[in-house]
């Protein structure tokens, strides 16, 4: 992990950033009795907002913006939540239950009624996986636990939903143990479609997947990166990629399995998404690097996988100079144009966190400057996390680069994410990014240095406004956590923004003595 310093120039880069002068409107609902809970869910419908916390399920209306009841639901003993999933106008409840007699592991699902605020009292089997599965794993990378057994992820338009797994391998041995993976295809109204387990073709250690997605014809692809030789090193000794990747085509029904290799001209790929972007072809987007340290970026790689498994409309996108020197300071400047000089030039530090795809074939990616800084004192050791600069990046439907923008953001905090990154809300005719930032940067120019947002002191509650057509950006100071409208919020989360349409959102938030309300922002 890498500290870097964030300060600011003057570049052509800044010249379509400009400062809103309109405030956005904001509201505010009646206090209600907060329900403490580690885990919170927000989901909404066209006129109420519904949020699951551990046991409890809230209902709230969002014309009227008030609380409007609350109930009780329970889990089987045991029973652990997965994921809450939107298909159609229908919302589920996935719960997973070990069934110790049996050995079997067991997905059940509720569903949840939004308009009633209510959840069913029986759940539904959905199907059983013989044996232990290992599960996903989540949290942070020095604390990992394990919190969902199963992954749901939905094709173009939502459908078809695919449900996978991970069989507990009998060898502990990378180099002896191939992959086990259980793939369960359902349409939007939970019928199935297929369900079967795949064996990887190549063992653990010898290949890692990257990514998974289905398409509304059921047809799973997982894309792989494969080692070239029987080491895990990246780089081989003539700095050169020490793997290949591969597409793997699971078709439906039958299983079979179909390899693409994917031809990246000696690039070296940090991080890969794919992604259905209509019923004709998938779209497969990621950074690219350098090869020295695989969590910087040096430019984009987008291209299509047509139906048949074929790829095409591969193209790349180097991130300028230009782009790399804003907001940073003169000796970073000058380091990057001497990296440039030997075309080393990267963005530090930078995780691939949204991919867009839009009606009109174009799509948005976006990466966050994200790291951790390790501190070790005579007292124990803790970690800092960083959550910085962002790159978003348009790319027409042709494949032609339409913009691609820096927007500085300074983050700091010790808690996890806790209030820190980004939400990103699409507007009508542009894009939204929500975020915390100092209450100094209110007025601050884009062509200063920004003040350090240090994560549970407040905040100024900060959305860059990035127009679809050409990416001009406003920067929109929207309110100040300390005084919304007079009350002081806490607990602020960007997991807790809910939107409810192209130009407003509501987010909750605490309010002490034993209450929380909502808060509505409207652009």
């Amino acid at each position: 992990m890498k500290t870097i310093l964030i300060t600011s120039v003057l570049s052509f880069f800044c010249f379509a950033f400009v400062y809103s002068q309109q405030k956005p409107k904001v509201e505010i609902s009646k206090p209600y009795p907060v329900i403490d809970a580690n885990s919170k869910i927000y989901l909404r419908t066209n006129e109420n907002i519904i949020a699951l916390k551990d046991n409890f399920i809230q209902r709230f209306d969002i014309s009227g913006l008030k609380f409007n009841k609350v109930a009780e639901y329970s889990l089987p003993k045991n029973g652990a939540k997965e994921q809450v999933v939107n298909i159609g106008d229908k919302f589920y409840l996935f719960y997973s239950l070990w069934d110790k007699e049996a050995k079997n592991e067991q997905l059940f699902f509720k569903e949840v009624s939004p308009d009633e605020g209510k959840m069913s009292n029986e759940g539904k089997l959905l199907f059983k996986v013989k044996g232990k599965i290992t599960g996903m794993y989540a949290g942070s990378i020095f604390n990992a636990s394990v919190i969902n057994k199963f992954d749901f992820q939905f094709s173009y338009k939502s459908s078809k939903l695919l449900i996978k797994y991970r069989i507990k391998p009998e060898e502990k041995n990378d180099d002896l143990n191939y992959d086990i993976i259980g793939l369960n295809v359902y349409n939007s109204d939970l019928t199935k479609v297929w369900g079967k387990e795949v064996k990887m073709p190549y063992t653990e250690k010898k290949m890692d997947n990257l990514d998974y997605s289905v398409d509304g014809e059921g047809n799973v692809y997982i894309l792989t990166r494969i080692y070239n030789d029987n080491s895990t090193k990246l780089v081989d000794k003539d700095d050169k990629p020490n793997f290949h990747l591969e597409i793997l085509k699971v078709e439906a029904n039958s299983g079979n399995i179909t390899k693409t290799p994917i031809k990246l001209e000696d690039k070296f790929v940090s991080q890969l998404s794919i992604y259905e972007c209509n019923p004709e072809y998938m779209i497969c987007t990621g950074f690219t690097n350098k090869g020295k340290d695989f969590g910087d970026a040096d430019g984009l790689v987008v291209f299509k996988i047509e139906k048949d498994g074929t790829l095409s409309e591969k193209s790349f996108y180097k991130i300028p100079l230009e782009v790399l020197n804003l907001y940073v300071n003169e000796r970073t400047q000058k380091k990057n144009e001497k990296k440039d000089e030997n075309d080393k030039a990267e963005f530090q530090d930078l995780d691939l966190t949204n991919l867009i795809v839009q009606d009109d074939g174009s799509i948005i990616i976006i990466g966050e400057q994200f790291f951790i800084v390790t501190v070790r004192t005579k007292n124990g050791t803790y970690y800092i996390y960083n959550y910085c600069d962002i790159l978003f990046t348009k790319i027409n439907k042709d494949g032609s680069l339409a913009y691609m923008k820096k927007l500085p953001k300074r983050q700091k905090g010790k808690a996890g994410q806790g209030g820190m990154s980004f939400k990103y809300m699409a507007g009508e005719g542009c894009h939204y990014l929500l975020f915390l930032d100092n209450v100094k940067n209110m007025n601050l120019p884009l062509n200063q240095r920004p003040e350090l947002h240090a994560d549970g002191h407040g905040g100024y509650l900060t959305a860059y406004k990035i127009q679809d057509s050409d990416g001009k950006t406003e920067k929109v100071s929207i309110l100040d956590l300390t005084n919304i409208k007079g009350i002081e919020g806490f607990q602020f989360s960007v997991d807790r923004i809910i939107p409810i349409s192209l130009n407003s959102f509501v987010f909750e938030t605490y309010k002490k003595q034993k209450e929380d309300m909502l808060v509505k922002v409207t652009f």
